[in-house]
């Protein structure tokens, strides 16, 4: 069999997880079928840090052991290049790498297309964020803030100088510029690139100056605004989104189940759409859902699924377990398990992938609303909404019993949300990197 070595950016050890690995690891076994891959992850912190807990037969690599993305192709050798979070610093600093090496450069760009999108038939540019100056100070302040993990944090660098990482992650695409073998003009393109998008970050990302070798994009509305906006090159492709595609599979096969008994309820903890209240408004409701929820243990059990690395686990475990002991509080991992495992979700009102998990599944989902925010239009006609705690168990019952006449409309939104619910999105990005590989070259 071929070998493949492929080659990932991480600003994250390996007890935290991010969409990109999520992302690779939803064709990693498709493209296990074709080539034996060789997987390096170039772990970027602050500052040197070995991790624990490798995945087996995976090796890591420390950006502080290279002077830019020159030396690491130049040493490591890889195939391809996935990009983590273009147009970062470090991603634009391997686009020019590749450019002036044998390696491929792969990004792939997601928009969320949302109930309200649909219903209001919007492109996808006017689902992209609203360009005003408040969102242009937020951005230029972010730049000051550390991105890190609240667990990295603690553990490696709680007093870093931010500002010193992100000079020297400047430093990195300079002396990657430098080195490298582009023209002049290339070269201020992909160093304007960088400085523009920290200041105003409005994705998806679309600059027809930087084309990679391969790219992919989740929605067909997606590709459509890349073309009006005379973004186009042959290897961009629609292909879906392949973090879906064994829940897919799953749902196309799946016969009907039965619920369990006693009911199991799953709140999967979001977020509130309150910039200002939205803290304190989700630690009143989880305390009142558990409240709720603990009445009645025959019918009902609750476990709360956490997200891995932006909730404070101890926080949210001291309120829950001071109404109920014995609710099961998860953190680690992906929450796609615990959803096929319940009967129901239960989720706040800022809508995030978590729902679409449930949907594929045909779960019944339930948006607890109980400040009474305003939510995206269309959004009733996948989901059930609950407005009082009091009413929550009443809420449940009726979205067991009547979700199933949702299904139609459930079906009309994954078709445009996830471009085909075939759960073949990971073949298809495997085909075209075969394509790329078998009919291409840099040399």
């Amino acid at each position: 069999m071929k070998s493949i070595r492929i080659l990932i950016t991480r600003h994250y050890d390996f007890d935290q997880t991010h969409h990109t690995e999520i992302w690779f690891r939803s064709i990693q076994l498709e493209l296990s079928k074709y080539f034996s891959i060789d997987l390096i992850w170039l772990l970027y912190l602050p500052k040197k840090t070995i991790v624990k807990h490798v995945p087996k037969n995976e090796n890591v690599e420390y950006i502080q052991d290279f002077g830019n993305a020159l030396d690491v192709t130049k040493k490591l050798k890889p195939d391809l290049i996935i990009s983590s979070e273009f147009p970062s610093l470090i991603d634009l600093a391997f686009l020019a790498a590749s450019d002036s090496s044998d390696s491929f450069f792969i990004k792939f760009e997601t928009i969320a297309v949302t109930p309200e999108s649909i219903s209001k038939k919007q492109s996808a540019e006017e689902i992209r964020c609203n360009d005003d100056p408040i969102f242009f100070i937020n951005s230029f302040q972010s730049l000051f803030k550390t991105n890190s993990t609240p667990q990295l944090n603690k553990k490696n660098h709680a007093t870093f100088n931010v500002i010193k990482f992100l000079l020297y992650k400047f430093n990195f695409l300079f002396r990657t510029l430098i080195t490298s073998k582009l023209k002049f003009s290339k070269k201020c393109k992909i160093l304007f690139a960088g400085i523009g998008y920290l200041l105003k970050p409005l994705p998806p990302y679309i600059n027809s100056n930087l084309y990679p070798d391969l790219e992919f994009c989740n929605v067909k509305s997606l590709y459509e605004l890349m073309i009006k906006k005379n973004y186009f090159h042959p290897r961009l492709n629609v292909v879906g989104e392949p973090i879906y595609d064994k829940f897919f599979k799953k749902r196309n096969n799946q016969v009907c189940e039965n619920t369990s008994k006693p009911i199991q309820v799953l709140l999967g903890v979001t977020l509130f759409l309150s910039s200002t209240n939205g803290q304190k408004f989700s630690y009143n409701a989880i305390e009142s859902i558990t409240k709720n929820i603990s009445q009645n243990k025959d019918e009902f059990s609750l476990s709360v699924k956490l997200h891995p690395s932006s909730h404070t686990f101890d926080d949210y475990e001291k309120r829950i377990h001071a109404v109920d002991e014995s609710v099961s509080i998860f953190q680690k991992g992906n929450i796609e398990s615990y959803i096929e495992r319940s009967d129901v979700l239960v989720i706040f009102t800022q809508i995030t992938s978590v729902l679409i998990y449930a949907l594929i599944l045909q779960k019944p989902v339930i948006i607890c609303n109980f400040f009474n925010e305003k939510l995206p239009e269309g959004i009733e006609d996948l989901v059930f909404v609950c407005t009082d705690p009091s009413e929550l168990q009443n809420n449940i019952l009726e979205a067991l019993e009547t979700n199933h006449k949702k299904y139609q409309k459930i079906d009309e939104y994954l078709e445009t949300a996830c471009f085909k619910t075939d759960g073949l999105a990971s073949e298809r990005i495997v085909q075209s990197i075969i394509s790329l590989m078998n009919n291409s070259s840099k040399n």
